[in-house]
């Protein structure tokens, strides 16, 4: 019967393991970065419903129709709320 050796790839309990450490800081920093980018691009407002719709107001009275035609299942828009932006 052979003699038990030492496993090299045991942990020292007395050693704090920062590779986790530092891997889960990493991941959390570059979720950051992931999910803020977006967030931050949405709040500028330039592609907001109400935006978009002011926009097609602009063009003339059938391109706000036409967009609140067009998206009134997802933004349930009101083509009344706009008609003041319409030269």
């Amino acid at each position: 019967m052979r003699a038990p050796t030492a496993n090299p790839v045991a942990i020292d309990p007395g050693k704090e393991p920062t590779m986790n450490r530092k891997a889960i800081a990493l991941a959390v920093v570059a979720a950051s970065f992931t999910f803020v980018a977006p967030v931050a691009n949405a709040m500028q407002g330039a592609n907001t419903p109400e935006a978009r719709a002011a926009e097609a107001a602009k063009k003339g009275a059938d391109h706000l129709r036409w967009f609140v035609h067009r998206t009134r299942m997802i933004y349930s828009l009101d083509i009344r709320d706009f008609l003041h932006l319409v030269p």
